[in-house]
């Protein structure tokens, strides 16, 4: 069965001054999602942005287009993901990868290790992630985390995490998605 085409806008900042009307105009305009991309540089936080959009609006979906595994520890991003998709009604689309961008690594003084670190990362972030949104308690002994007997993200009813967005188009990030 074909699945309905949808479009998204995908925006870094709005105007301060008159964002909500903005971030209106989308939904009436009928757009899907709106997309917030997680880079550091003149653009507004996605998770802040994505939260405020959720709640001036009642349709549309918001999501990030992606979250750099390394920006934020898998623990955060299981909470703030959980958060919006609370305060969004389910309309939360968590999009993730394993980070691209050099310069933002560099001028935030972040370590850039090779691709197949940094999907390694990415792997073991997502597990916990979908753990603590579905299980009471996560642990994960894994290379680059260590996670111990850690609540869950919120109570999120059944059924009802977050959808996941796997960014990157490399075989290792297609295969993990």
């Amino acid at each position: 069965m074909p699945k309905p085409f949808r479009f998204a806008v995908q925006v870094s900042a709005l105007p301060a001054d008159a964002w909500i009307e903005r971030v209106r105009s989308y939904e009436r305009l009928g757009y899907s999602t709106v997309f917030c991309p997680d880079h550091f540089g003149p653009q507004w936080d996605p998770t802040a942005l994505l939260a405020a959009a959720a709640a001036v609006t009642t349709r549309l979906c918001v999501g990030s287009l992606v979250y750099d595994v390394d920006y934020r520890h898998p623990v955060i991003h299981a909470k703030g993901a959980a958060t919006i998709q609370l305060l969004s009604g389910g309309r939360h689309e968590f999009g993730i990868g394993a980070g691209w961008m050099q310069t933002d690594y560099d001028e935030a003084g972040m370590t850039y290790d090779r691709p197949g670190v940094r999907i390694e990362r990415l792997d073991e972030a997502l597990q916990i992630i979908r753990s603590m949104w579905e299980n009471e308690r996560t642990t994960l002994e894994g290379k680059h985390y260590q996670i111990r007997n850690i609540a869950k993200a919120a109570d999120l009813p059944a059924g009802t995490r977050p959808k996941i967005l796997i960014g990157g188009g490399g075989p290792r990030v297609l295969r993990l998605a």
